[in-house]
């Protein structure tokens, strides 16, 4: 009741895996918040798929309980089963342990044979080399970081999270912004109103100079974020500078400073009306 009570909140979700203890849903919902079952049943050994999981996953996510060995069903997760490392590195990014998260990852990978992994462990090894190249650009390991993006899309084509942050990054970088905007593209393809998404495209845009199309794809990005942030904010200030709007880029970037952006160098581009 307490985890509960300290982590969720009204309008927040909290997925259960199913069959479960008879008080979970109960405790989430007096600490206001609403549950989300999953079933697995004896068909799965009562143990749920990430694809699953994925498909009950919304933005108002904020818990998802895990129990194995699971009371009532016995069923349990071993460290023979990928899901078990997957499972574990998700509860160590929940508590900002990058590095356990990374280990567990790696660990995880090292137990699976992908040439005889079936399509969901597969898209699994995706996820995970992912959340290892998230954690290694993190840790401003670039090479490692990129290299583990490439065989995460080398093994599921279609991570759309790992094009995203394997695009953005790479902008981050001023590199290989042909093949970023490709892969940001691509995700736009699959979700054309994610506003993540659609800043990233417009920052890459911006990067390569098209600064016409830059401001577009920011304006639809902003069109499609209910709370700009300040990176987005100070990136649409950039943009409308460079498309020749000194105006407009004035306006966001004294917005990006109200939203907590960097007040020394955000008064400095509103001073001198220029990036540098």
């Amino acid at each position: 009741f307490q985890a509960f009570a300290a982590l969720l909140g009204p309008g927040d979700e909290a997925i259960l895996p199913t069959p479960y203890w008879t008080t979970y849903p109960e405790v989430v919902k007096l600490a206001g918040a609403t549950p989300v079952e999953v079933f697995a049943g004896a068909d799965q050994d009562y143990k749920v798929t990430v694809e699953q999981l994925e498909a009950a996953r919304t933005p108002r996510t904020k818990v998802l309980l895990m129990c194995s060995p699971s009371n009532p069903t016995g069923s349990v997760y071993t460290p023979e089963e990928l899901t078990y490392y997957y499972f574990m590195a998700l509860a160590y990014i929940q508590q900002d342990k990058d590095q356990k998260a990374y280990e567990a990852c790696k660990r995880g990978l090292n137990e699976i044979d992908l040439n005889k992994a079936d399509e969901p462990e597969r898209n699994m090894a995706s996820d995970m080399y992912g959340i290892i190249g998230d954690m290694s650009y993190t840790a401003n390991n670039y090479d490692e970081a990129f290299s583990a993006y490439e065989k995460a899309i080398t093994i599921y084509p279609d991570n759309i999270q790992v094009l995203n942050n394997y695009a953005y990054y790479l902008s981050q970088q001023n590199t290989q912004l042909d093949h970023a905007a490709e892969m940001s593209l691509r995700t736009l393809k699959e979700e054309p109103t994610n506003a993540t998404y659609l800043d990233t495209y417009a920052w890459i845009l911006f990067l390569q100079k098209r600064y016409d199309e830059a401001k577009a794809y920011v304006d639809l990005t902003l069109q499609n974020s209910k709370n700009p942030d300040k990176v987005l904010l100070e990136h649409a200030g950039d943009i409308y500078l460079m498309a020749g709007d000194k105006e407009k880029a004035v306006s966001y970037w004294k917005q990006a400073i109200e939203a907590g952006g960097n007040k020394t160098s955000l008064e400095r581009k509103i001073k001198t009306r220029k990036l540098k």
